[in-house]
């Protein structure tokens, strides 16, 4: 009878994850879907496993060095920092997780600290998105046409979400 809870709770636990990754997809489709200040809208993006690792990964290392920046930490939570005995950047983060980085692909990164005190993942990724729209570089980044890919994470810690969006170019 244990052993069926905890497969139930298992597999409550991976639909709740999948549905709220779908949400946050769809709200980045969304956003690009329509006219902001910084772009023309454009098409939607499709999701990529490794980038969503490389995002995952950082969110983390993030989240527990308390920092926000596209250099980790060099921690045992930077992974490819720490094993290299370096502090990653992004591009090494996606190459490290398997994203093919083609010569004239473009990449980008975009992150994010929110305050919330509710575990509604998809508001708070919500404000980050609306943060982002309203910084010119940040908005650049989330509404390039090249882009084809994302790969969307958050790792919360007590009151705060930090995000990272990976976005890449498959030719």
């Amino acid at each position: 009878m244990k052993i069926i809870i905890f497969l139930f709770t298992l597999l409550i636990n991976l639909y709740s994850k999948n549905l709220s990754s779908f949400e946050l997809y769809q709200y980045l489709n969304n956003i690009r879907a329509q006219n902001s200040y910084c772009a023309p809208k454009t098409h939607p993006l499709f999701r990529d496993e490794n980038l969503e690792e490389a995002a995952y990964a950082h969110s983390v290392d993030m989240a527990l060095n308390n920092f926000l920046g596209h250099i980790g930490s060099g921690t045992k939570y930077d992974t490819f920092g720490f094993l290299y005995k370096t502090k990653s950047n992004f591009l090494d983060r996606i190459r490290y997780f398997g994203f093919p980085l083609m010569p004239g692909s473009l990449m980008g990164e975009n992150v994010a600290k929110v305050y919330s005190k509710s575990n509604d993942v998809t508001s708070a990724f919500q404000k980050a998105l609306k943060n982002w729209l309203q910084d010119g570089p940040h908005c650049k980044i989330l509404m390039n046409p090249r882009f084809t890919h994302a790969g969307i994470s958050y790792y919360k810690i007590g009151d705060f979400y930090y995000f990272t969006l990976d976005l890449g170019e498959k030719h």
